[in-house]
Formats: structure tokens, sequence, C-alpha cells
């Protein structure tokens, strides 16, 4: 496949000078360049290359509350020879059992443990990552061990069986996921010579199995795959903590320059694994869950060069628009789906990328697959049609900037994690190592045009996924997760010149431009310079109906802001029945608001409006300006809100599956919700709710509606980057627009937690699904005082 001719390689060679640690006098190459950051970046970076060629960055937080560090390996599952299947996951379970400086297997653990850290790590296609978090006093020590599993790991033979089974469980886990079963499914309908089609996660049968077939010794062949490709020029490196540059630079340079230099080691893998054999195909595919899916898949050149233009940003977020004049838009107003997503893998394969529109649909939706398909086609050509909206394009980029220029502060661990990952890329130039997922470099017109070609009804192949299917039988069974589909040709009408009806062809447009912007970026400081940051909120104003807590940002210093809202009323959580209403209830006003609010989300203003503990909660967070305007129109849906009849019998059947799927849970998740149904009051556990379905009725929802806002008790937050006058006027935007009459406290169905007697208690909860080979126990010890508030 054509790549795009616009590639060029990143410079890691000009703008480093050679450099010495302050300390011991040893040699480093430093970027001298500038590193693009957020001005509301605190942190302070350096860019760094040993003489064995590994990258590493430090990043000094002086307020960091715990140091970090992540190294990645460019070599993932791309790497698994054909006859061992896992083995670069195996060699992430081995690699951490001792090494020749450090030989107890479990000091590392123990040393992190015992510092208030903790360490993981996986494995995806293209790469191997392992990190840690630690306390910043014990960062070096951890460092130190760290590091030598990159020189002289031991990969202690006795535990061989044991890493086995540990991976094999971490498989057996995964067998009734519906995503790691799609995954799966989709890879191995792959060019079966391109490893992206290969098992990769790995159990006994592909490893243990496999060696002992073929007469190998799997410790063996583990060595030699670490010695082949795990070297110091295919590893980046970040570390994260609160010491000086040159502390965390002299830690690099005398813990890791000894890590052997082979070479660029990077698996290299020719052609695609969706070519034309590949591409034309309709595969039906049994679910787990109950659940009604539609994927189109489109097969893509790399796509890394053009990270700066971000061409799929544009396409992506169209696709995926929500609002009148969407794909959404048609597919809801027929009761087809409930979601739209679209997106690229554009920065995690090498050699290759895909394109993905995917929708959750409704039965009815699934039998009319070809029309949805239609559709999508017909908004495609639109797009084409009316070519690339430089207007649009801006939007995105001005939005993107404003979330980095206010950029927030995560944690350490996370943060290492993504850098080394992603910024440290060698397609990534070294001066947007830290920019490069948010900037925009330009608008460019024929790359988005050229990426829509790809787009085309000759260039993909349709997954449809439910766990019954009535056109088809699904026979054939892929191996390794017993997913059963079926494979066809596409038909020549899905195939070539794809077009919808004239009639929804009129329905499809571009969107309108978006209000929700960020407008005015300026940070509202205290009147008063405080000392330290205020703990609590204070309380603005409160009477039988309100309070309103307030908590100005007096510490970070960004035009955001949160306004919640818990609204407690009488009715919400009184029986299995109001509870599964409510419920309802929020999940029918946030589709119609996603369909009317679709451009705040896109400027990174969100809303939320949840059921739970018997309120209904409103949130609305983002920047800072638009969030009262955004919040007076979600309560306007809420107090104006008529029910549909066909998406009351959507969603309520949406419910319905949802309960019905938690039986499917993995056996933890199953026992963590019976916890809670055994310690707080009201619980409803899935009996007690399945026995309410059949009273939730159209007319019930409208009438619990009513009856919601006739009575309530509202606590409203107002913080971040406001004044108490902003509070005080959004919260009397609050009572104007909702005119409820004041709740009896003592009506309010408050949940409480069971004060449960002193004793030994056991409750064995049998797990429905009859092919979870997986089990799990949860010990819970109550102590403390026991107060009522």
């Amino acid at each position: 496949m054509e790549a795009f001719n616009n590639y060029k390689s990143a410079d890691w060679r000009t703008s480093f000078e050679s450099k010495l640690t302050v300390e011991s006098s040893l040699l480093y190459e430093e970027y001298t360049g500038h590193i693009e950051k957020s001005g509301n970046d605190q942190h302070q970076y350096r860019l760094i290359r040993l003489p064995n060629n590994l990258t590493a960055l430090c990043v000094q937080d002086v307020e960091a509350k715990e140091a970090a560090a992540s190294l990645s390996v460019n070599v993932g599952s791309n790497a698994n020879p054909a006859e061992l299947l896992g083995l670069a996951h195996f060699l992430e379970h081995m690699l951490f059992l001792g090494t020749e400086k450090y030989p107890d297997e479990g000091e590392y653990d123990v040393y992190l443990s015992s510092h208030s850290g903790s360490n993981n790590a996986y494995t995806s296609f293209t790469e191997t990552n392992y990190h840690f978090s630690v306390e910043n006093g014990a960062l070096e020590g951890a460092l130190d061990r760290f590091a030598q599993f990159f020189i002289s790991p031991l990969f202690n033979k006795d535990r061989v069986d044991r890493e086995l089974n540990a991976v094999d469980s971490e498989h057996k886990g995964n067998l009734q996921s519906d995503s790691w079963r799609f995954y799966r499914l989709m890879s191995s309908i792959s060019n079966t010579k391109h490893p992206f089609s290969w098992f990769s996660a790995g159990n006994t049968e592909t490893l243990k199995g496999a060696a002992e077939e073929l007469g190998l010794d799997l410790h063996e062949e583990l060595i030699k795959f670490y010695h082949k490709y795990y070297s110091a020029d295919v590893m980046r490196l970040v570390v994260v903590g609160n010491h000086s540059l040159d502390v965390l630079s002299e830690w690099v340079a005398s813990k890791f320059s000894d890590v052997k230099s082979k070479g660029n080691t990077r698996p290299v893998v020719d052609g695609h694994p969706i070519g034309k054999a590949e591409l034309g195909k309709l595969i039906h595919y049994k679910t787990v869950r109950e659940k009604y899916e539609l994927e189109l898949q489109f097969s893509l050149p790399d796509l890394k060069s053009t990270y700066g233009e971000k061409p799929f940003d544009y396409i992506s977020t169209l696709i995926g628009h929500r609002e009148p004049g969407s794909i959404y838009s048609v597919l809801r107003k027929n009761g087809w789906a409930t979601a739209i997503f679209a997106g690229s893998d554009g920065l995690l394969y090498d050699g290759f990328s895909t394109c993905f529109i995917g929708v959750t649909a409704m039965p009815e939706g699934l039998e009319n697959y070809e029309a949805i398909v239609s559709i999508i086609f017909g908004y495609i050509n639109m797009l084409v049609e009316s070519g690339p909206q430089e207007w649009y394009y801006q939007e995105l980029a001005l939005t993107s900037k404003a979330e980095f220029d206010f950029k927030k502060k995560v944690d350490a661990e996370n943060y290492a994690v993504s850098l080394s990952s992603e910024g440290l890329s060698q397609n990534i130039p070294p001066h947007q190592v830290l920019s490069h997922g948010s900037l925009h470099t330009g608008f460019n017109a024929d790359l988005i045009s050229k990426c829509l070609s790809y787009l085309n009804p000759s260039n993909y192949r349709l997954f449809i996924g439910a766990q019954e299917h009535k056109a088809v039988e699904c026979k054939l069974e892929e191996k390794y997760y017993g997913v059963l589909y079926h494979i066809a040709d596409l038909p020549s009408r899905l195939t070539s010149d794809v077009k919808c009806s004239p009639s929804v062809a009129k329905m499809l447009h571009l969107p309108s431009r978006n209000i929700y912007l960020p407008g005015s970026l300026s940070v509202t400081k205290p009147v008063t310079p405080v000392d330290k940051p205020a703990v609590e909120p204070v309380l603005l104003r409160k009477n039988d109906k309100f309070e309103v807590w307030f908590k100005q940002d007096d510490q970070f210093f960004t035009p955001h802001g949160h306004i919640g809202l818990t609204i407690s009323f009488e009715y919400v959580d009184n029986s299995p029945v109001n509870h599964l209403l409510s419920t309802l209830f929020c999940s029918l006003v946030s589709a119609e608001l996603q369909e009317q609010l679709f451009s705040a989300l896109l400027a990174n203003n969100n809303f939320y409006v949840t059921a739970r503990e018997g309120s209904i909660n409103v949130d609305v967070t983002g920047f800072s300006s638009g969030l009262p305007t955004l919040l007076k129109t979600v309560l306007q849906k809420l107090k104006t809100f008529k029910v549909d009849a066909q998406q009351f019998s959507i969603y309520r059947d949406k419910i319905e599956r949802m309960i019905q799927s938690q039986r499917q849970n993995n056996p933890l998740s199953l026992l963590y919700r019976q916890l809670g149904a055994v310690n707080v009051v009201p619980a409803f556990d899935l009996e007690m709710l399945e026995g309410a379905l059949k009273d939730m009725t159209l007319d019930g929802l409208q009438k619990h509606t009513e009856l919601l806002f006739s009575k309530a008790y509202v606590k409203m937050l107002v913080s971040g980057n406001y004044d108490q006058s902003v509070a005080l006027e959004a919260s009397n935007q609050v009572l104007d627009i909702l005119q409820f009459q004041p709740a009896s406290r003592s009506s309010i169905n408050v949940h409480r937690i069971l004060d449960i007697e002193p004793g030994y208690y056991t409750q064995i909860v049998p797990i429905s699904d009859q092919k979870c080979l997986n089990s799990a126990v949860v010990c819970t010890f109550y102590c403390g005082s026991v107060y009522d508030t």
C-alpha cells in the first residue's frame, strides 16, 4: 500500500551536545534545542542520550508526592516467533526474577512495597513497557534494581512453570471478555503471514506445549529472544522525581549505561495485515453479552508521519459527531443505534494503520445493517464533496491548544508511561516529545482528502456482532478464544458506489460552528493572596431547599471549573422500580443532550447526568467561562423532558440487557457488587432489579419524572476559576429553572452503611456463566468506631 509521500524521519542527531554528569563525570549527550511545553507545566525537563544509544527523559517535579520511571522497549508481540506464540509476553513475566546484582527474585517487589511503591508491565504489538512508582527518597535504589533487569537478568529456570501458569491464567481471565474476543477474531482473519494475525497473549499450549513438540528448551528460547531484541538502541526511559535534573541525569547515566547496545533491533515486518484478500468481507460473530455491534474497518498505510497535521482527528470527529446532520442523528431517529465512534490507530503500529467506524446498534439496526452502511458512506461522500473545511479544523486545533496551554497535572507513573510509550518515539521530533499529541501543526487539505480517499467501499471489511444471528449460522470457531463466526464476501451493492437514499442524503450535512469554544481564558485569583490553599469549601447559602458550597482555585490557577449538583428527591431510590426509572430517565436525558451538546464535548466541556444513592447528580466540567451556559441547557432539559415512546423502548431494553449482562461479569466484579448489597441499605440485587423490569412502563416513567421535580433538596458545589458572585448567580439559575418545593429531609431515601454485628460471615456467590474458568475471593474486615451522620 502506498505510504504518505511527505514522510520524513524525525531528526534525533542534531542539537545534541556531549556533557558530563556533575558527580561522576559520566558521558552523555543532551538535547539543547527548545522543548515545547505547556505554559502551565511547572516541570523541568532534560532529554539525554547515553553512549549506548538509550534515550532518556529526566523530569523534575519539585512538588511530586512520589517518583516513577517507565522503560519502553520497542519490541512487542510483533517479534514473536511463529512457533512460540506469546514469547514476548512471557518474557515480560520472566524478566523480574532476580539479577546478578540482586539475585533474590522478590527483592525488587519488597523494596518497592516497603517504600510505598508498586510496579507493573504490559506487552502490545510494537512495545513492551515496564514501569514503577516509589517514594522520592527511594528512587535511586529503585532505579538501580530496575536497570539490572536490562543488564543482567537471571531468568530463574525454576520459575518457568509458575510464570507460565500466570500467563495462562491471564489469558483464561480474558476468555469471556467481548473486547478481547473481538480483537482476537479481527486479527485472526487478517493476513496469516503477518504477525498481527498471530495469537499474541500466549498460553501453556503455545509456549510450553509448542516447545516440547518441537524439541526446544523454552527457557533457552526465552533467553535467545531477550539477547536478540533487548537492545539499548530501542529503549526509551522516563524518570520523574523531585530531585534536580543533575541528580536524575547522574542516576540514569550511572545505572543504565551498561545496558548493551546491539544496534536497532526493532522488528521490521513487511506488508499489510489487511490486504486485498482480507478486504470486502462480511463477518458475523457471536458475543458473550447481549449486545449489537457493527464495525467497518478500513486498511490504511502507516500514519505516523501525519502526527502533526492530525487528519484523522478532523475525519473521526466529523464521522462521530452527534448533532443534527450527523450519522448518529439519522440512526437515532430511526431507532437503530445509541452510539457511534470513529478513529484510527495511527501511532500504534509500525508499517501500517487502520481506521474503524463503530456503531452501538439496536436489534433493528443490525437487521438494517445495509442501510446503516449506506448512511455512513453517504456521509463520507458528503465530506468529500464539501471538501476539507479549514474553519472546523481550526476549531479542533484551538481547543487542543487551549487544553495543552493549561494542561492538568497527572500522577507521576502514568505520566512516565505515556511519555516513554509515545513521546520518545523516534517518529516524533525531540522538540515535540511533550506536545505532539496536542498541538496541530497546520491545516493540510490535500492530506485530509487523501485520508478520506481510503474510506471507500472497496477498502473495508464489515463486522457484525450479536449473541444470536438470524441470517447466518456461525459455525467457524477461532482457536484461542472460541469465538464463533461466519465469514463471506460482502454483497456487491456494499462494495462499489454505495449511496444512501436521496431523502437521507438531504439530512446529512456538516455541523454548525461551535459556540462552546473556549472563550475567556483569564484566571480569577483570590483578592487576598493566600499562604496555602484552602482545604475545604465554604458554605455560601443554605435554606430548606438549597445549600451552596464554593471552593475557588487558589492553587493551580487554570481557566477550568466544575459545577456539581446533588438533587435529592423523595422517589428516586425507594424501590427497585423507582431506582430503574430514575436510571432510565437519566439515560434518556443524556442521550438527547449528547445530540444537542456534542459541540460542547468537542470543546472539552463535559456534562454528566446520573442517578446515584437516592439522588440525581448533575455535573458540568471544563473551561470555566462556558459552564454556566452549559449547566443552564442541561437543567432546562431535565425540567422540560418529555418521554419519546421509541427512545423509551430502546433504552429500557438497553437497561435490561445491562442488568442481564452483569451475570457475565468476571467473578471479582460479581463479588464487589454483592458486597455493596450486603453492606448498604437500600440496595437492590440482580434478582430484585430483574423482577422490577416488568413494571417499567412509558406512562410510569412520565409520572415518575413529574414527581421527581415536585419536591427536592439540592446541594451545589461550585469550584475552580470563579469568584463567589458566579457561584451565587449559578445557584439562582438552578432555582429559577427547576422550580421545586422543599422536600422533607426525613422522606429522602438516604443510603446508609449497615452496622455489622461482630462475627465471621461467609457468602458463596454462584457464577452463572459456565464458560468462566476463574474464581475470586473477597475478604472484608470491619473496624473502627460506629457513628451516624
